[in-house]
């Protein structure tokens, strides 16, 4: 059976140059080869239909506007079925239902069909419009504007919805909303969950306040389920929110398919987390029929963006999913790995099938983005009716740690920006303006810290001291009787009691004992939240970093304070409305009494100013108040402003860090790697993911020289020439992902090692990424790309995607002629005997090069000679399908041809590693007997050995 494309220039209906055009049309803007010709060219659709009936070999239906069914046809068969599935139902008689389709159903579906109807299908095929046609005039169903003006171009009416160039822009008139003039000095950076970074930007007239009114910022930061309904208005709604659904600004355009190539070129030059987030999902829902963003927002998922049929972007920014309940989302952020799974039909997740406007019972992908360990977006993607396999989404999977990357990168230039911005590298004075709204503590210097913690530990050391213990309760003025009364410093500090209303947290607070333990510290570790406080004297210490969670809730209740200007103020912890959390203390043990300092990174990191993508946290709103917390044993007092003291490098802190920081172990550990430590690779392994990221993100590393060019070599891998790829090989499957989206990298080293590394980890989503490396225009990775498919010859799922692969590459007429050619060369250098029969068809193509290939790769792989004769080939094949090739070896011994009898006895000797002295130009007796001992041969031992 001929493909449509080629019947249709065979047949002289449409041109090769129309043709061609068609398929790139079909690759842009989608839909079938017919109707994109149908668009294109003045074709016949009486020419065309007989055709399409002829490339699927199935009867034609009607040629034109299909018939109306009968009414009792009608409700036999509902719409809604009809148009998932593309067909038309035309007739029903005898238990046979007679539908029109634009392509033969799956098998799968034609059974489905069958049952559920109760009669047997017959299918007639007729151009997709058709279908679509009959659909929107007799069942109601909408017709896009695409069909409609198809259909009045076939009935030869004018354009029902003709284009037209749009108005001309009054004059100056750019088309962007008026935006505020920034500051002449960039603002100073507040750490990221602190008030000002969540409250809104204010008019540029009018100056905004040093802190946020209460009930604005609760609304702002209240998690909404998903059954609530959205608040009508807020007084200035956050940036992110303003504006109409459309394309977000800012983000570029792609047409055709957007590459993994290109989505990371994308990535790479991103400016902002905007860019880095849109050529993500850009990318992303190219995998699916429908798929929504989700930004993580402290305990809320906050839909941001959406593609395909179903809740559009303008109703996914509505809607917010509680991560502190349980749900399918809140399993993808804690489990911070892809999930496949299916929506349950109860709780949070019926809610979000119904908000989405998207079926439940089928499997979706689930995907968290995670930027140091924390999930800060999650993706959302089905196939509708049909389930999501991991096969299927392995390029997005793979693709999410590079996302990672960048959006690290773009944050770490911003925070780069702010700081040198902030006015630590300028001499120029902020005005007087600036100073009061932006005004916030700072640390204090090393030595004083330094000298705060020794104290710290003497007194914890001490065991004579008493214990200390802090009680709150909603009605103290200050602590009580047992230690020095807290306060605050000024009204922008603390701004009054904290009641049960103002935020989640602060919720959560009324259900806990007035006497409780506090929730844990910026200090605090996993080893140290069970001790016992033995701290005697408070001292005035300073804690950076984020605190340490609880499983439990936290406990104690907020206190109220008045404001007084003789008593130092607290740095306590507090909620993300600005409000303090006062409650008993624990001190640093001698362990990890330096996990005070240890944080400063972490913290640093969350100093990044306000940016378009204001939504996206990296760091729990909860972990970072307005100024910095004190150490656990000097929660009893604090420190007042202070001058501002000069930043501190790395290099300066003398406090050693006691949190485990995964990242810089593991490059530390790849350095010894990459300088020749064996023992490297053993530890990142036992480390996991974060390895592996680091590991491809190092791709390929050093090679050695005398092994970079040993494709050809039997039993050569990639593993064996460099530290960093024998790691990766260690892997296993869990690399493949990462390895996939390298073989589309920009670099063609990088492409030929990924191509020939993946290679060892044999798989169908493997042998996929390895068939699109045969295309390749860089000769190595063709050449590193043969190397794998050997290899992937022994797991019979490789094999196949392989085969497949690369015979629809030779098939397809669309492609180059020497793409056609390489495809066609490796079937035969790959000896898969599996590929006679697809390659037996392409002998019918018009193509004499072509036929010239496909007759050189059967000899090859069959060591028999018929010619260009498709008939004799298909009964040799029918014949000989179910016997070995080698038993095919044996018999070519005795062929005809001279040269088939030498390439038959050199295989088979390669092969088997027998040798019955036989040569090809030996007398007929001779080569018989030889023969004859390779066919006892097979019957005794080989069979068995090649079984």
């Amino acid at each position: 059976m001929a493909t449509l494309s080629s019947a249709i220039v065979k047949a002289h209906v449409a041109s090769m140059r129309e043709v061609e055009e068609a398929l790139a049309r079909q690759v842009i803007y989608g839909g079938d080869l017919v109707t994109n010709l149908l668009e294109l060219a003045l074709v016949s659709e009486h020419l065309l239909t007989p055709l399409l009936a002829e490339s699927y070999d199935l009867p034609a239906a009607p040629i034109g506007e299909l018939g109306q069914a009968p009414a009792a046809l009608m409700a036999l068969v509902p719409g809604e079925l009809a148009q998932r599935h593309s067909f038309y139902p035309l007739a029903e008689e005898a238990g046979i239902l007679t539908v029109a389709v634009s392509e033969p159903l799956p098998a799968e579906v034609e059974g489905d069909l069958s049952f559920s109807l109760g009669v047997r299908i017959d299918q007639r095929v007729a151009p997709l419009v058709r279908i679509r046609q009959a659909l929107c005039r007799d069942y109601g169903l909408p017709l896009d504007r695409r069909m409609l003006r198809l259909v009045a171009k076939l009935e030869g009416r004018a354009d029902p919805s003709p284009s037209s160039m749009p108005a001309p822009l009054r004059d100056g008139y750019v088309g962007f909303p008026t935006l505020p003039r920034p500051a002449s000095v960039p603002p100073i950076g507040y750490p990221g969950a602190s008030a000002p970074a969540l409250a809104p930007a204010a008019p540029p007239a009018a100056p905004r306040s040093a802190t946020p009114p209460p009930a604005q910022v609760a609304t702002l930061i209240t998690p909404r389920h998903p059954s609530e309904k959205v608040p009508p208005e807020t007084a200035e709604p956050p940036r992110w929110l303003v504006g109409t659904p459309g394309r977000e600004r800012g983000r570029k355009r792609h047409r055709g398919p957007y590459t993994a190539a290109h989505a990371e070129q994308d990535l790479m030059e991103a400016e902002s987390r905007d860019d880095v987030v849109g050529a993500f999902f850009d990318f992303a829902s190219q995998y699916f029929e429908y798929s929504a963003l989700f930004a993580v927002q402290g305990d809320v998922a906050e839909g941001r963006d959406a593609h395909g049929p179903g809740a559009d972007r303008a109703r996914i920014r509505g809607i917010g999913v509680p991560l502190d309940l349980p749900s399918s989302l809140s399993s993808a952020k804690n489990a911070k790995t892809f999930r496949l799974l299916t929506l349950e039909q109860d709780g949070l997740d019926a809610s979000l099938a119904k908000d989405l406007q998207r079926p439940s019972s089928r499997v979706v992908l689930l995907l968290p983005l995670v930027v140091r360990g924390r999930s800060v977006l999650l993706l959302y993607g089905d196939h509708g009716d049909a389930d999501v396999t991991l096969s299927e989404v392995g390029d997005v999977i793979a693709f999410a740690p590079l996302v990672a990357a960048a959006l690290e990168r773009v944050i770490m230039k911003k925070k780069r920006g702010a700081r040198a911005g902030s006015g630590e590298m300028s001499a120029t004075p902020l005005p007087v303006a600036e100073v009061r709204k932006r005004r916030r503590h700072r640390l204090p210097g090393v030595e004083q810290r330094v000298e705060a913690l020794a104290r710290a530990l003497d007194s914890t050391a001490s065991p004579s001291s008493p214990p200390t213990t802090v009680h709150a309760t909603p009605a103290a003025k200050g602590i009580g009787p047992s230690g020095p009364e807290t306060v605050a410093a000024s009204p922008n500090a603390l701004s009054g009691p904290t009641t049960a209303d103002e935020s989640p947290q602060a919720r959560g607070f009324e259900k806990q004992p007035a006497v409780s333990a506090v929730p844990p510290t910026p200090a605090e570790s996993p080893q140290a939240k069970g001790r016992p406080s033995t701290a005697s004297v408070p001292v005035p210490v300073m804690a950076v970093g984020a605190p340490g969670r609880r499983d439990t809730p936290p406990q104690g209740t907020p206190g109220s304070h008045e404001a007084s200007q003789d008593q130092p103020f607290p740095l306590t912890r507090r909620t993300p409305s600005g409000r303090p959390l006062v409650g008993d203390a624990e001190p640093p043990s001698s362990e990890n009494a330096a996990a005070i300092d240890a944080a400063w990174d972490l913290e640093a990191d969350a100093r990044l100013s306000p940016g378009p993508f204001s939504e996206l946290e990296l760091e729990a709103r909860s972990d970072v108040g307005h100024e910095a917390p004190l150490a656990p044993a000097s929660r009893q007092l604090a420190l007042g402003p202070r001058a501002p003291f000069p930043r501190q490098d790395a290099k300066d802190r003398l406090l050693p860090s006691v949190i485990v920081d995964v990242d810089s172990d593991c490059r530390a550990l790849l350095q010894r790697l990459l300088e020749g430590d064996e023992s490297a690779g053993d530890r990142l392994l036992e480390i996991g993911d974060p390895a592996v990221s680091m590991l491809v993100a190092e791709f390929p590393g050093p090679i050695h020289p005398d092994r970079a060019r040993r494709f050809a070599d039997p039993g050569a891998k990639a593993s064996e020439c460099g530290p960093v790829l024998r790691t990766i090989a260690r892997v296993g499957p869990v690399a493949i992902p990462f390895l996939v989206v390298r073989t589309a990298d920009g670099d063609p080293v990088v492409r030929r090692w990924a191509t020939w590394l993946l290679g060892e980890l044999p798989a169908s989503e493997s042998a996929r990424a390895i068939v699109r490396r045969f295309s390749d225009a860089d000769a190595e990775v063709r050449r590193a790309a043969l190397a794998s498919g050997r290899m992937m010859q022994q797991s019979a799922e490789a094999r196949t995607a392989l085969r497949d692969g690369l015979a629809t590459l030779a098939a397809e007429p669309s492609q180059p002629p020497e793409i056609r050619h390489s495809s066609i060369e490796a079937l035969a250098d790959l000896r898969d005997p599996r590929a006679v029969p697809r390659l037996i068809p392409l002998l019918g193509t018009d193509n004499s090069a072509v036929v010239r290939s496909v007759h050189w790769a059967l000899v090859t792989l069959a060591r028999q000679d018929f010619g260009r004769e498709g008939k004799l080939w298909t009964a040799w094949w029918q014949a000989n399908s179910t016997r070995h090739r080698v038993e095919w070896l044996i018999d070519a011994l005795l062929g005809q041809s001279l040269e088939v009898r030498r390439a038959a006895g050199e295989e088979l000797k390669s092969l088997t590693k027998e040798y019955f002295g036989y040569y090809e130009d030996l007398p007929p007796k001779e080569r018989e007997r030889a023969q004859r001992a390779y066919r006892e041969w097979w019957e005794a031992t080989g069979k068995a050995r090649f079984s």
